[in-house]
């Protein structure tokens, strides 16, 4: 990755419990890019954070997490449209594979490790000199996400074998 630290005008906020390892992985790799963030033990803290910021925001967070009260938090984070979720899917996790499409169709960008989620939140804040993750050729440039507001029904439609690569077959 490039390590280059994100702009200052994105906010992240990362929604994690105390014990998950997946938040000190995060936090490590919010320090490194030197972002301005804070942590949120739940859902609900964050939506409280989520109203007292303005401008650009990213939500990085486990799919479990994320996907709490019928995914109401992706329909308030597309209503607002300045902020991005990241969701990070475990390859253990018991999410349906339904729930996984429901999150990108609402327009969350969805990785299965921390490297993914570096790549993403650089497209957000257009850090990237490229705009672009090379691990990413699937969705659209990081520029085209503040004039859309959800993918259309075609573009979320993931393959059985693209739905088994994500969430690991099995």
């Amino acid at each position: 990755m490039s390590s280059e630290p994100l702009k200052n005008d994105l906010r992240v906020i990362v929604t994690a419990g105390v014990s998950d390892n997946f938040r000190w992985k995060v936090t490590f790799l919010l320090d490194r890019l030197g972002a301005d963030y804070v942590v949120c033990e739940d859902l609900y803290a964050t939506v409280a954070r989520l109203a007292e910021n303005r401008g650009s925001v990213a939500i990085v967070g486990s799919l479990e997490q994320l996907c709490r009260e019928k995914m109401r938090f992706f329909e308030i984070c597309r209503d607002r449209g300045d902020v991005k979720c990241c969701c990070l899917v475990r390859s253990n996790s018991r999410r349906s594979r339904r729930q996984v499409a429901s999150a990108i169709m609402a327009g969350a960008l969805v990785a299965d490790n921390v490297e993914q989620i570096e790549s993403m939140l650089e497209e957000i804040s257009g850090s990237r000199k490229d705009r672009r993750s090379p691990d990413r050729t699937d969705g659209p440039a990081a520029k085209e996400f503040s004039s859309r507001k959800a993918l259309s029904t075609e573009e979320g439609i993931l393959s059985k074998s693209e739905l088994d690569a994500l969430l690991g077959a099995g």
